[in-house]
C-alpha cells in the first residue's frame, strides 16, 4: 500500500525524537489511518509527565476512538508502527 513507505520514514524520524516530542506529535483530535483501513481519532495522550525512571511503570499511552465509538489505547512507542496521520 502507498502509506507503508510513509510509515517507514516516520519510524526513522521517531528514533531521533524525545518521548515528550513524540507525545506532542500526536495531537488531541487528530485522525489516523490504521493499516487495516480503519480511522481513529486521538482522545488524549497519558503519562507524558510521569517523570524520568518511571517509563516502564507509566508508559506514555495514546487513547483513541474508532468510528464505531469504541475506545482503545496503545503505547506511544508502538503508535507509528501501524498508523499514519490524516491531514486536517
Amino acid at each position: 500500500m502507498l502509506y507503508v513507505k510513509e510509515l517507514d520514514s516516520l519510524s526513522a524520524d521517531e528514533d531521533s525524537m524525545s518521548d515528550l516530542d513524540l507525545a506532542n506529535s500526536v495531537p488531541i483530535g487528530s485522525v489516523w489511518l490504521h493499516h487495516n483501513g480503519c480511522l481513529y481519532t486521538v482522545i488524549c495522550v497519558t503519562n507524558q509527565y510521569a517523570g524520568l525512571g518511571r517509563e516502564n511503570e507509566y508508559p506514555i499511552t495514546v487513547v483513541y476512538q474508532g468510528e464505531d465509538n469504541r475506545l482503545w489505547s496503545k503505547p506511544l512507542s508502538d503508535w507509528y508502527r501501524s498508523r499514519i496521520k490524516i491531514p486536517a
